[in-house]
C-alpha cells in the first residue's frame, strides 16, 4: 500500500528533485523513501510574481486517484505549456526522459527567478526549492538545478537527468 507523501515516519518521502527553466522546462518529484508513495490531491505550482514566494495555488498541477511513486521512483511535471493535458500524458520531452509525465500551464523564470512548491490536499507546503535567478550565480543554459545526489539535502548545478539519478554537469 502507497503511504502519505508526507508520512516520512513509515518511508514515504516526496521531494522536489530537479528543476530545469531552459529550453523544456519541467520540475522532478523524487521518491526518497523506502516505500510506495500516494500523490493522490498533491499539486504543484510557482509562485506567484507580485513576491516570488508565495504558492501561486489557482495554477498547481492536482495529481489525481491512484497516482502514485515506487521508492527511488522519479516523476517529471513538463511546465510553460500553452494547453496542458489532464493527468498523466505520454508525450512528455522530444529528446529524452521518461515516458510517463504531467502537464503544467505554468512556466520557470530563469531570469528572476522563481520558487517552485509541493503541496499536500489543503495547500500546505510538502517541499520546495529556490530556483536561482540569472543574475545571483544561476544555473546556465543546458544545466538543472538539483539536489546532489538525488533526494539529498544539498542543491547546485547540475546535467540534465529527466527521470533518472542526479549528476554533476
Amino acid at each position: 500500500d502507497a503511504v502519505a507523501a508526507t508520512d516520512a515516519g513509515v518511508g514515504g518521502r516526496v521531494l522536489i528533485n530537479e528543476v530545469r527553466a531552459s529550453g523544456d522546462d519541467w520540475i522532478e518529484l523524487y521518491n526518497a523513501g523506502a516505500s510506495p508513495v500516494s500523490l493522490t490531491g498533491l499539486g504543484v505550482t510557482d509562485s506567484e510574481s507580485a513576491d516570488g514566494v508565495t504558492a501561486r495555488v489557482a495554477d498547481k498541477v492536482v495529481f489525481p486517484a491512484g497516482t502514485t511513486l515506487g521508492p527511488g521512483e522519479h516523476l517529471l511535471i513538463v511546465a510553460d505549456l500553452m494547453t496542458p493535458g489532464m493527468g498523466a500524458q505520454t508525450m512528455c520531452l522530444a529528446d529524452a526522459g521518461p515516458t510517463r509525465c504531467f502537464h503544467a500551464g505554468f512556466g520557470i523564470s530563469s531570469s528572476r527567478g522563481e520558487t517552485l512548491h509541493l503541496l499536500d490536499a489543503m495547500d500546505r507546503p510538502v517541499d520546495r526549492v529556490a530556483f536561482p535567478p540569472d543574475g545571483d550565480g544561476g544555473v546556465p543554459s543546458g544545466e538543472t538545478w538539483a539536489r546532489l545526489p538525488s533526494g539529498g539535502a544539498t542543491w547546485g548545478r547540475a546535467a540534465p537527468t529527466p527521470g533518472a539519478p542526479n549528476r554533476t554537469p
